[in-house]
């Protein structure tokens, strides 16, 4: 019959790795531990601007929250800090001119008149160029209205191009001082070369009829023009010749 009994050698060996497994879980736990342990995280760099864009808004947040007392107190401390800045500019101002030399002194003063100038210079550009917007775009809102078909001065959207009483060709370009025209009795002036007989005789033929009345405006009877064409003016025809 086996003895159940361990003999010491056998119990110190049981003991020892017992004693070896508890000790490995002890240092497992604790680097879990360790591992699950949460970290503090760095805040993330934030650039100029966006610094910039975050102390605005709390800026904006914390003045929202501020009662009418705090707002006046607010300005007046500011209003108060900003001439306390500009006393102390100017002062520092002083004492540089005066301690400046003379060459120095007249080498700043020609560099002030020079930035002066070229201030000067780019706000009259600035100007110049916006007085030349406004022109431009003054002529054509001019030239839009003068396709305007409704010369009797009432509103009306309807625009139409402007063709030419003779040659029954479109009138091409913006002109803001008015559509070149030709009054009737200037027209009726050359009655002759406009004629029908004068053109069946230079090609030698002869016109039907229908394309005789197609090419017929009331008031030129006898003539060839272009039934397209329109008044521009009270007694006044648009025309490129």
């Amino acid at each position: 019959m086996a003895s159940n009994k361990l003999t010491k050698s056998e119990a110190f060996i049981s003991g020892t790795s017992k004693m070896s497994a508890i000790f490995l879980g002890v240092i497992i736990f604790c680097g879990l531990v360790f591992v699950m342990e949460p970290k503090p995280v760095a805040a993330a760099k934030l650039s100029p601007q966006m610094k910039a864009y975050r102390n605005n808004m709390q800026k904006k947040r914390k003045r929202a929250m501020e009662s009418p007392q705090e707002k006046t107190e607010r300005r007046a401390s500011n209003r108060a800090r900003m001439e306390a800045n500009k006393e102390s500019n100017n002062k520092k101002r002083r004492l540089e001119r005066s301690e400046d030399t003379s060459d120095n002194h007249e080498t700043r003063r020609a560099s002030d008149r020079v930035r002066k100038q070229q201030e000067r210079d780019k706000s009259r550009r600035r100007k110049n160029f916006s007085d030349r917007i406004k022109l431009l775009m003054f002529y054509a809102a001019r030239a839009i209205q003068v396709t305007n078909p409704d010369v009797t001065g009432k509103t009306n959207r309807e625009h139409r191009s402007h063709v030419c009483l003779v040659c029954d060709c479109f009138i091409m370009g913006a002109y803001p001082n008015g559509v070149p025209s030709m009054s009737m009795e200037e027209v009726r002036q050359h009655r002759e070369r406009l004629s029908v007989q004068k053109y069946e005789a230079y090609y030698d033929i002869t016109l039907k009829e229908s394309l005789t009345r197609e090419y017929t405006v009331p008031g030129f009877e006898g003539m060839l023009l272009s039934t397209r064409s329109r008044k521009v003016a009270r007694g006044r025809y648009a025309s490129a010749a």
